[in-house]
């Protein structure tokens, strides 16, 4: 590396901290959103696994999630296009967190087609779908854990510890209706909260 490369790479790490320090961070309408909507359908599959509501067809369940996701992805584009429309592109700090939940998003999405070939290609759906909630609240703690040493806001590190912290408790109620729901209230805890957080400071 020589040094005119590495001095780049320090004036721009000084750019980020100089940005944590002073700017807002404009991703929290789409963690916002996130909660709200997979925390719905959360809550939704709980009701069907306790017996609660009754559905006429197992796809039920599926069109749920699917549901879930293309209502997030209307709502999350027009909260980035709103956002780019109020600051524009944003600072380097904010363009960095932001490649760090886009990310954190393409994981997921990875993940969910990778459980379900395994599922499908091992003849074992019932053993792979409890493994969803505890993974994606994996991915959501890397995410808060890069936000939070890229913005400098120890409170982001602390989300990010709790969301790695429920991911257990979540796999060992993996299979059971409770399990849905702990992952609703994780979503609550980890996406919908700390995304209102960020929207309100944006606002100051």
């Amino acid at each position: 590396m020589d040094s005119n490369t590495l001095k780049s790479d320090i004036d721009y790490l000084k750019s980020l901290a100089l940005d944590g320090g002073r700017a807002p961070v404009m991703n929290g309408g789409a963690l916002f959103w996130a909660g709200i909507c997979f925390s719905a359908a959360a809550v939704v599959q709980y009701l069907v696994m306790d017996g609660v509501l009754t559905v006429p067809n197992p796809w039920f369940l599926a069109l749920n999630w699917g549901v879930a996701a293309a209502i997030y992805a209307v709502l999350c584009i027009a909260s980035v296009a709103a956002s780019k429309r109020r600051y524009g592109v944003g600072n380097a700090m904010n363009r960095a967190i932001g490649s760090v939940w886009s990310g954190v998003g393409f994981a997921i999405f990875a993940l969910f087609v990778t459980l379900n070939a395994a599922g499908v290609g091992m003849k074992a759906m019932e053993q792979m779908t409890p493994l969803f909630a505890p993974a994606i609240v994996i991915l959501y703690g890397v995410g808060w854990w890069v936000a939070s040493v890229l913005s400098g806001r120890k409170w982001m590190g602390f989300v990010g510890l709790l969301s790695f912290a429920s991911a257990p408790f979540l796999a060992f109620v993996g299979g059971q209706p409770i399990q849905m729901l702990g992952y609703a209230i994780t979503l609550t805890l980890i996406a919908t909260i700390p995304g209102l957080v960020l929207m309100r400071s944006t606002e100051g």
